[in-house]
Protein backbone atom coordinates (compact mmCIF):
# COMPACT_ATOMS: atom_id res chain seq x y z
CA UNK A 1 0.00 0.00 0.00
CA UNK A 2 1.15 3.69 -1.22
CA UNK A 3 2.23 5.53 2.17
CA UNK A 4 0.84 9.17 2.63
CA UNK A 5 1.72 11.50 4.93
CA UNK A 6 -2.07 11.88 6.44
CA UNK A 7 -4.29 8.39 6.31
CA UNK A 8 -6.84 6.44 7.86
CA UNK A 9 -6.60 3.20 9.14
CA UNK A 10 -8.51 1.31 11.84
CA UNK A 11 -7.84 1.62 15.63
CA UNK A 12 -9.61 -0.51 18.46
CA UNK A 13 -11.79 1.13 20.57
CA UNK A 14 -14.18 0.53 23.28
CA UNK A 15 -17.70 -0.42 21.73
CA UNK A 16 -20.57 2.12 23.21
CA UNK A 17 -23.06 -0.61 24.28
CA UNK A 18 -26.18 -0.95 27.02
CA UNK A 19 -24.16 -3.22 29.03
CA UNK A 20 -22.00 0.12 30.26
CA UNK A 21 -24.95 1.53 31.95
CA UNK A 22 -24.95 -0.28 34.54
CA UNK A 23 -21.35 -2.61 34.55
CA UNK A 24 -18.55 -0.68 34.63
CA UNK A 25 -15.94 -2.13 32.02
CA UNK A 26 -12.95 -4.02 33.78
CA UNK A 27 -10.01 -6.61 33.43
CA UNK A 28 -8.60 -8.94 35.72
CA UNK A 29 -4.80 -10.18 34.53
CA UNK A 30 -3.10 -11.84 37.53
CA UNK A 31 0.00 -10.47 38.77
CA UNK A 32 0.86 -13.94 40.57
CA UNK A 33 0.77 -16.76 37.59
CA UNK A 34 0.08 -16.40 33.85
CA UNK A 35 -1.46 -19.70 34.03
CA UNK A 36 -4.62 -17.61 34.83
CA UNK A 37 -6.39 -16.73 32.31
CA UNK A 38 -7.12 -12.91 32.26
CA UNK A 39 -11.03 -12.49 32.81
CA UNK A 40 -13.29 -9.25 31.30
CA UNK A 41 -16.26 -7.63 30.26
CA UNK A 42 -14.44 -5.17 28.26
CA UNK A 43 -15.47 -5.21 24.60
CA UNK A 44 -13.71 -3.58 21.96
CA UNK A 45 -13.65 -3.09 17.50
CA UNK A 46 -11.87 -1.53 15.05
CA UNK A 47 -13.35 1.62 13.88
CA UNK A 48 -11.73 4.29 10.82
CA UNK A 49 -8.96 7.33 12.37
CA UNK A 50 -7.14 10.10 10.75
CA UNK A 51 -3.51 8.95 11.24
CA UNK A 52 -0.96 11.29 10.38
CA UNK A 53 2.87 10.87 9.87
CA UNK A 54 4.24 14.30 11.94
CA UNK A 55 8.69 13.23 10.59
CA UNK A 56 9.97 16.52 9.55
CA UNK A 57 7.73 18.86 11.98
CA UNK A 58 7.89 16.97 15.43
CA UNK A 59 8.69 20.66 16.67
CA UNK A 60 5.41 22.00 16.29
CA UNK A 61 4.38 19.20 18.68
CA UNK A 62 4.56 19.64 22.96
CA UNK A 63 3.53 18.55 26.29
CA UNK A 64 1.30 21.45 26.71
CA UNK A 65 -0.49 21.71 23.94
CA UNK A 66 -0.82 18.18 22.45
CA UNK A 67 -0.29 16.71 25.35
CA UNK A 68 3.34 14.54 23.62
CA UNK A 69 6.82 15.71 21.96
CA UNK A 70 9.49 13.63 20.36
CA UNK A 71 13.20 14.74 21.00
CA UNK A 72 16.07 13.79 19.59
CA UNK A 73 18.42 12.12 22.43
CA UNK A 74 20.76 9.08 21.90
CA UNK A 75 21.28 6.97 25.06
CA UNK A 76 24.82 6.11 26.93
CA UNK A 77 22.88 2.76 27.81
CA UNK A 78 23.05 -0.57 25.94
CA UNK A 79 19.68 -1.12 25.15
CA UNK A 80 19.69 -3.85 22.92
CA UNK A 81 21.10 -6.15 25.81
CA UNK A 82 18.36 -7.79 28.83
CA UNK A 83 20.43 -7.10 31.38
CA UNK A 84 21.02 -3.22 30.26
CA UNK A 85 21.57 -0.96 33.83
CA UNK A 86 18.11 0.19 34.63
CA UNK A 87 19.39 2.28 37.66
CA UNK A 88 21.40 4.21 35.18
CA UNK A 89 19.01 4.61 32.59
CA UNK A 90 16.32 5.65 34.66
CA UNK A 91 18.78 8.26 36.11
CA UNK A 92 19.38 9.07 32.13
CA UNK A 93 15.27 9.63 31.91
CA UNK A 94 15.48 11.77 35.56
CA UNK A 95 17.77 14.47 33.51
CA UNK A 96 15.67 14.53 30.28
CA UNK A 97 12.57 15.36 32.37
CA UNK A 98 13.92 17.85 34.79
CA UNK A 99 15.08 20.00 32.16
CA UNK A 100 12.28 19.37 29.81
CA UNK A 101 9.61 20.14 32.50
CA UNK A 102 12.25 23.01 34.29
CA UNK A 103 10.96 19.78 37.08
CA UNK A 104 11.74 20.22 40.70
CA UNK A 105 11.95 16.88 41.43
CA UNK A 106 10.92 13.56 39.43
CA UNK A 107 10.76 10.59 41.08
CA UNK A 108 10.11 7.48 38.42
CA UNK A 109 8.21 4.29 39.56
CA UNK A 110 8.45 1.84 37.28
CA UNK A 111 10.79 0.75 34.01
CA UNK A 112 9.43 -2.28 31.49
CA UNK A 113 9.96 -3.43 27.92
CA UNK A 114 7.32 -4.07 25.36
CA UNK A 115 8.04 -6.95 22.55
CA UNK A 116 5.50 -7.38 20.41
CA UNK A 117 6.86 -11.32 19.80
CA UNK A 118 6.30 -12.10 23.57
CA UNK A 119 5.03 -15.66 24.55
CA UNK A 120 4.43 -16.06 27.61
CA UNK A 121 2.62 -19.86 27.74
CA UNK A 122 6.03 -21.45 28.91
CA UNK A 123 6.12 -18.91 31.65
CA UNK A 124 4.18 -19.22 34.73
CA UNK A 125 5.67 -17.53 37.74
CA UNK A 126 5.56 -13.89 37.30
CA UNK A 127 8.57 -12.42 39.17
CA UNK A 128 8.41 -8.71 41.24
CA UNK A 129 9.46 -6.21 38.58
CA UNK A 130 12.20 -4.08 40.20
CA UNK A 131 14.97 -1.59 38.91
CA UNK A 132 17.52 -4.70 38.97
CA UNK A 133 15.25 -7.33 38.12
CA UNK A 134 12.56 -5.97 35.23
CA UNK A 135 9.73 -7.88 34.62
CA UNK A 136 9.76 -9.53 31.03
CA UNK A 137 8.61 -7.94 28.08
CA UNK A 138 4.93 -7.47 28.37
CA UNK A 139 3.89 -6.68 24.69
CA UNK A 140 1.97 -3.89 23.41
CA UNK A 141 -1.45 -2.62 23.83
CA UNK A 142 -3.62 -2.62 21.49
CA UNK A 143 -6.71 -0.30 22.33
CA UNK A 144 -7.20 3.63 23.10
CA UNK A 145 -6.43 4.74 26.29
CA UNK A 146 -4.91 6.64 28.90
CA UNK A 147 -2.51 4.80 30.83
CA UNK A 148 -2.32 3.53 34.34
CA UNK A 149 -4.16 6.71 36.09
CA UNK A 150 -5.49 5.54 39.24
CA UNK A 151 -4.05 2.39 41.74
CA UNK A 152 -5.76 1.45 44.99
CA UNK A 153 -5.24 -1.43 47.23
CA UNK A 154 -8.10 -3.81 47.62
CA UNK A 155 -9.06 -2.12 51.08
CA UNK A 156 -10.00 1.18 49.51
CA UNK A 157 -11.62 -0.61 46.58
CA UNK A 158 -15.42 0.87 47.94
CA UNK A 159 -14.04 4.24 47.86
CA UNK A 160 -15.30 6.78 44.91
CA UNK A 161 -12.51 8.90 42.94
CA UNK A 162 -12.86 9.94 39.18
CA UNK A 163 -9.81 8.79 37.10
CA UNK A 164 -8.94 12.51 36.82
CA UNK A 165 -7.71 12.75 40.09
CA UNK A 166 -6.44 9.20 39.79
CA UNK A 167 -2.45 10.30 39.66
CA UNK A 168 -2.82 11.99 42.92
CA UNK A 169 -3.03 8.38 44.39
CA UNK A 170 -0.55 6.96 42.13
CA UNK A 171 1.47 9.55 43.87
CA UNK A 172 0.76 8.72 47.39
CA UNK A 173 1.93 5.21 46.78
CA UNK A 174 5.40 6.75 45.70
CA UNK A 175 5.57 9.11 48.61
CA UNK A 176 6.74 9.48 52.63
CA UNK A 177 4.01 11.06 54.89
CA UNK A 178 5.51 14.28 54.68
CA UNK A 179 6.37 14.86 50.93
CA UNK A 180 2.34 13.56 50.70
CA UNK A 181 1.84 16.28 53.12
CA UNK A 182 4.30 19.12 50.98
CA UNK A 183 3.56 18.39 47.51
CA UNK A 184 -0.55 17.06 47.62
CA UNK A 185 -1.94 18.33 50.57
CA UNK A 186 -0.51 21.67 50.39
CA UNK A 187 -2.07 22.60 46.98
CA UNK A 188 1.03 24.58 45.47
CA UNK A 189 2.46 21.66 43.36
CA UNK A 190 1.57 20.46 39.60
CA UNK A 191 1.78 17.20 39.76
CA UNK A 192 2.36 14.90 36.18
CA UNK A 193 2.69 11.19 35.35
CA UNK A 194 4.88 11.55 32.61
CA UNK A 195 5.69 8.30 30.05
CA UNK A 196 9.54 8.41 28.11
CA UNK A 197 9.34 5.90 25.45
CA UNK A 198 11.90 4.62 23.34
CA UNK A 199 12.32 2.39 20.52
CA UNK A 200 14.99 0.17 21.22
CA UNK A 201 15.64 -0.93 17.52
CA UNK A 202 13.83 1.09 14.24
CA UNK A 203 10.15 0.50 15.15
CA UNK A 204 8.26 -0.83 11.45
CA UNK A 205 6.07 -3.55 13.75
CA UNK A 206 3.35 -2.08 16.69
CA UNK A 207 4.19 1.75 16.56
CA UNK A 208 2.97 4.01 18.99
CA UNK A 209 0.22 6.11 18.03
CA UNK A 210 -1.00 9.63 20.13
CA UNK A 211 -3.98 11.19 19.81
CA UNK A 212 -4.29 15.19 20.20
CA UNK A 213 -6.29 15.33 23.21
CA UNK A 214 -7.78 18.59 21.45
CA UNK A 215 -9.76 16.22 19.37
CA UNK A 216 -11.37 14.55 22.80
CA UNK A 217 -14.60 15.03 24.19
CA UNK A 218 -14.97 14.38 28.17
CA UNK A 219 -17.45 12.04 27.17
CA UNK A 220 -15.46 9.67 25.23
CA UNK A 221 -13.64 8.35 28.23
CA UNK A 222 -15.13 5.31 30.28
CA UNK A 223 -13.45 4.59 33.30
CA UNK A 224 -12.01 0.67 33.29
CA UNK A 225 -10.89 -1.16 36.13
CA UNK A 226 -7.66 -2.67 36.15
CA UNK A 227 -7.99 -5.67 38.45
CA UNK A 228 -5.20 -8.15 39.99
CA UNK A 229 -4.75 -9.96 43.19
CA UNK A 230 -4.02 -7.26 45.53
CA UNK A 231 -4.98 -3.91 43.64
CA UNK A 232 -7.26 -2.35 41.48
CA UNK A 233 -6.05 0.23 38.66
CA UNK A 234 -8.51 2.83 37.16
CA UNK A 235 -7.38 3.61 33.28
CA UNK A 236 -9.57 5.37 30.79
CA UNK A 237 -10.51 3.30 27.67
CA UNK A 238 -11.77 5.89 24.73
CA UNK A 239 -14.96 4.98 22.71
CA UNK A 240 -14.72 6.45 19.37
CA UNK A 241 -15.23 9.74 18.06
CA UNK A 242 -14.58 10.33 14.40
CA UNK A 243 -13.18 13.63 15.44
CA UNK A 244 -10.39 12.21 17.23
CA UNK A 245 -6.44 13.16 15.28
CA UNK A 246 -3.78 10.82 15.84
CA UNK A 247 -0.36 11.18 15.21
CA UNK A 248 2.76 8.86 14.68
CA UNK A 249 6.53 9.18 13.72
CA UNK A 250 7.12 6.78 11.47
CA UNK A 251 10.42 4.77 11.54
CA UNK A 252 10.98 5.70 14.43
CA UNK A 253 14.47 5.68 15.61
CA UNK A 254 16.18 4.36 19.21
CA UNK A 255 17.11 8.02 19.52
CA UNK A 256 13.88 9.52 19.09
CA UNK A 257 12.39 9.66 22.12
CA UNK A 258 8.45 10.00 22.60
CA UNK A 259 7.31 11.72 25.78
CA UNK A 260 3.89 12.10 26.35
CA UNK A 261 1.65 12.71 29.56
CA UNK A 262 -0.92 10.79 31.38
CA UNK A 263 -2.16 12.97 34.20
CA UNK A 264 -2.11 16.48 34.77
CA UNK A 265 -3.17 17.78 38.31
CA UNK A 266 -4.09 21.31 36.77
CA UNK A 267 -6.77 18.94 34.80
CA UNK A 268 -8.51 18.46 37.71
CA UNK A 269 -9.25 22.64 38.05
CA UNK A 270 -13.60 23.24 37.21
CA UNK A 271 -14.00 23.63 33.47
CA UNK A 272 -10.11 22.16 32.62
CA UNK A 273 -9.57 21.07 29.16
CA UNK A 274 -8.38 17.19 28.86
CA UNK A 275 -4.57 17.67 28.09
CA UNK A 276 -3.84 14.33 28.81
CA UNK A 277 -2.63 11.90 25.87
CA UNK A 278 -4.79 8.73 23.85
CA UNK A 279 -2.65 6.61 23.13
CA UNK A 280 -2.09 3.00 21.26
CA UNK A 281 -0.44 0.35 19.46
CA UNK A 282 -1.82 -0.56 16.07
CA UNK A 283 -0.46 -2.81 13.32
CA UNK A 284 1.24 -1.01 10.31
CA UNK A 285 -0.38 -1.45 7.00
CA UNK A 286 3.17 -0.42 5.70
CA UNK A 287 5.09 -2.39 7.28
CA UNK A 288 7.77 -4.89 5.82
CA UNK A 289 6.28 -8.14 6.21
CA UNK A 290 9.70 -9.63 7.24
CA UNK A 291 10.38 -6.38 9.61
CA UNK A 292 11.16 -7.36 13.43
CA UNK A 293 9.18 -7.44 16.19
CA UNK A 294 8.35 -4.05 17.83
CA UNK A 295 11.23 -4.17 20.88
CA UNK A 296 10.61 -0.57 23.02
CA UNK A 297 11.20 0.57 26.52
CA UNK A 298 9.17 2.66 28.89
CA UNK A 299 10.03 4.67 32.36
CA UNK A 300 7.46 6.17 34.02
CA UNK A 301 7.63 9.21 36.18
CA UNK A 302 6.29 11.44 38.63
CA UNK A 303 7.19 15.26 37.65
CA UNK A 304 6.61 17.47 39.87
CA UNK A 305 6.88 21.29 39.50
CA UNK A 306 6.34 23.97 42.52
CA UNK A 307 3.30 26.56 42.03
CA UNK A 308 4.19 28.73 44.48
CA UNK A 309 0.81 29.92 45.87
CA UNK A 310 -2.08 27.30 46.35
CA UNK A 311 -3.85 25.66 44.29
CA UNK A 312 -7.15 23.75 45.15
CA UNK A 313 -7.14 21.88 41.99
CA UNK A 314 -3.64 20.46 42.80
CA UNK A 315 -5.00 19.11 46.27
CA UNK A 316 -6.59 15.45 46.54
Amino acid sequence: MAFNSRTQVSFRYLNDIPLYETEKPFIYESNVSYDKKPVSNVHQDLYPVSLENIRGREQDFSCDEQGFSFLRHSSSIDLTKNTQDSVAYILENTKILEDMFQADRVICYDIRRRSSEQNRKEVTAIPENTFDKPRLPAPPVYAVHIGWCHIKTLADFKKSDHTRYGGFHRARRHLTDEEIAEYIDSGKWRIRVVNTWRPIKTIDSSPLALCDPHTVDENDLVETDLVSEDYVGETYSLKYNPKHRFFWLKDQQPDELCVFVTFDSLNSRPGARITTCPHTSFDNIWADPAAPPRQSIEVRSLVLNYLGTTSEACKR
